[in-house]
């Protein structure tokens, strides 16, 4: 596929709100939709309507370098419009009265699950992405391996986490972003037409993603249906691989290596718009964007093989940042956030705040901690929708007697 030309300027369409004017009226429909005054659903909608063009953000991800500072202001706008809607829809009194806005192709309570928001163009691959392609492209730009994102100019680390970081699990949000390490990384100016214009994100022990980044090779032998995933959001990886790391047998024998995130951008070819079945149920065969769990890219080998294989061009997109954490501290901190915490669900792709699981239908699943977590799942499909969350602990003494001790935080008010 050849590349598209370089657009020659990047231009904000006219009638764009201004970055103050955003924040006003973000700040109104917080504080409305949090006492009930007003229609969320077109709350929603309204809020939609605010997103910078599609064309222009879909530029700006595949030729950040043309024009920083104007990259920079349409970024900010994304996230101050995402972290309005992610806040209105954890506050809002009566978020079970919304429905899919089938008009702009967007269910309004899987946008807190998606890292982006976008309308009418997904589940196609070659839309704008989420307002990380934009961040990741100034990153790319300016970082250097060795330093530390932190350390990263025209960057902010927190503009690879969800807009709204109280949609993060407790140990997520205290992991010290700013002192990821770049390990490697290769200048890419411009996206060309033949990858997605948003990186995809991949978390894996220290060897595993060595290996993927020197070779481009990911052995998926003994992974669930010798497949893997990647994910538009940082946080879902890290939340896959809580999942990978009681199933592969691989991934667990190195649960003391650093933890590291692989960035890519994929080759369009694996995002295709194939239905798993004719009449749409199931959503996409290789693209889960039709649940709540949000997206993952869908990665097999190559028919006979046993490895998964990057094509050059996606090779030159990868960036490897070591997080400075090992899995084994990933999986102790996000094991209390889903089970002792009780603030937060667990989906195969996705950790979300109870509240919104429990209107989602997102139960928790099998894998990490799963004898823990089984007796919780239960009791989660049993709160009323006033419940924020429950937990519980099993107390074992020495002559094995066993004390369990329940809890079930209400809302009040």
């Amino acid at each position: 596929m050849a590349d598209a030309p370089m657009p020659q300027q990047v231009a904000l369409p006219a009638q764009v709100l201004s970055l103050e004017e955003l924040k006003e009226r973000k700040e109104r429909l917080i504080r409305d939709a949090t006492m009930g005054i007003g229609n969320l659903q077109q709350m929603i909608v309204d809020s939609i309507g605010w997103l910078p063009d599609e064309q222009l953000c879909q530029s700006i991800a595949r030729h950040v370098a043309l024009d920083v500072p104007r990259a920079k202001t349409v970024l900010k706008k994304l996230r101050l419009i995402e972290k309005g809607i992610c806040t209105m829809l954890i506050n809002a009194s009566d978020t079970g009265s919304l429905t899919p806005l089938e008009a702009l192709d967007v269910n309004p309570l899987r946008l807190v699950t998606l890292d982006c928001l976008k309308s009418s163009r997904w589940p196609d691959p070659l839309g704008c992405g989420p307002s990380v392609a934009i961040a990741w492209g100034l990153m790319r730009l300016n970082a250097q391996p060795g330093r530390t994102l932190g350390q990263v100019a025209n960057f902010s680390p927190d503009w690879l986490w969800h807009a709204n970081q109280s949609f993060l699990p407790l140990s997520l949000r205290t992991m010290l972003i700013s002192n990821w390490r770049i390990v490697h990384l290769h200048p890419v100016p411009t996206i060309p037409d033949a990858l997605v214009s948003f990186p995809c994100f991949i978390a894996l022990p220290d060897t595993l993603a060595t290996r993927l980044v020197e070779t481009g090779r990911l052995l998926v032998s003994d992974f669930p249906c010798q497949q893997a995933n990647s994910f538009l959001s940082v946080a879902h990886s890290l939340s896959k691989l809580l999942m990978w790391i009681d199933q592969i047998p691989s991934i667990k024998a190195l649960r003391d290596e650093n933890l590291m995130i692989i960035g890519v951008n994929h080759a369009v070819g694996r995002l295709p718009v194939v239905l798993k079945n004719a009449d749409g149920t199931g959503g996409l065969k290789h693209w889960h964007n039709q649940s709540y769990c949000g997206f993952a890219t869908v990665l097999e080998p190559p028919q006979d093989e046993a490895e998964i294989v990057l094509t050059p061009e996606e090779i030159g997109t990868l960036v490897l940042l070591d997080t400075q954490t090992t899995l084994r501290e990933l999986t102790d901190g996000l094991h209390w956030d889903m089970v002792h915490s009780g603030q937060h669900s667990i989906h195969r792709h996705i950790a979300l705040p109870s509240k919104l699981s429990f209107l989602l239908g997102a139960g928790r699943t099998a894998g990490p901690g799963a004898s823990l977590q089984s007796t919780l799942a239960s009791q989660r499909n049993a709160l009323s929708r006033n419940s924020i969350g429950s937990s519980e602990v099993t107390i074992v003494d020495d002559a094995g007697s066993r004390l369990r001790v329940t809890t079930t935080i209400n809302k009040i008010d």
